[in-house]
């Protein structure tokens, strides 16, 4: 998996010079009928502050973040991230791992896996009001490339939802079926590119 680039400014993944389709360019066109109705300035609004915020946890995790140069909509947000630490006792073993299925040829940029309450758990970072449905899909994907390479096993996934600065709410993501509706969305896509 070392050969495996990203370039974070086409949000492309290419290994051994060959792109390679990522995670969320396959559950688009779920992602795309869930904000269907939403417009496009404020989708690109949460799109900034969301990336934004994943990177100030990137940061802390990786012990590099200046929390005195933090842009003032993303500061409030760092009070709430250390609260989950310390009231879940999350251990952050990787943050913004890549990952690559060689079985079913797709990859994408897991946020957080870890150790909580004495399980190896992989945790999606959301700024949203509401979970979206799309995080079961893309989590169970992340889990599958992991465990394929025999890089680490996922107990539990999790949504870490930041509706807003002063409050989290973890989410777990149960449903046994979320690997069929990515594999299901990858099946489309492959398809759609063959035609």
């Amino acid at each position: 998996m070392t050969d495996l680039q990203f370039d974070e400014s086409t949000h492309t993944y290419k290994l051994n010079g060959r792109v390679i389709d990522s995670v969320t360019t396959i559950l688009k066109p779920l992602s795309e009928h869930i904000y269907r109705g939403v417009p496009r300035p404020q989708m690109e609004a949460a799109a900034q502050l969301g990336t934004a915020v994943h990177k100030m946890i990137e940061l802390d995790c990786l012990g590099t973040l200046d929390v005195d140069g933090l842009h003032e909509r993303v500061a409030p947000y760092f009070p709430t991230w250390q609260r989950f630490i310390a009231e879940t006792g999350f251990k952050v073993l990787k943050t913004e791992q890549r990952v690559y299925s060689k079985d079913y040829d797709f990859a994408g940029t897991l946020d957080l896996y870890g150790e909580m309450h004495g399980k190896t758990v992989l945790i999606d970072i959301k700024c949203t009001a509401a979970v979206p449905a799309t995080a079961g899909p893309q989590t169970a994907a992340y889990k599958l490339a992991l465990e394929e390479a025999g890089l680490w096993w996922v107990e539990e996934r999790y949504v870490l939802q930041l509706p807003n600065p002063n409050d989290y709410r973890l989410a777990p993501l149960k449903d046994r079926g979320d690997i069929k509706t990515f594999l299901s969305c990858l099946t489309i896509h492959n398809w759609k590119k063959n035609q």
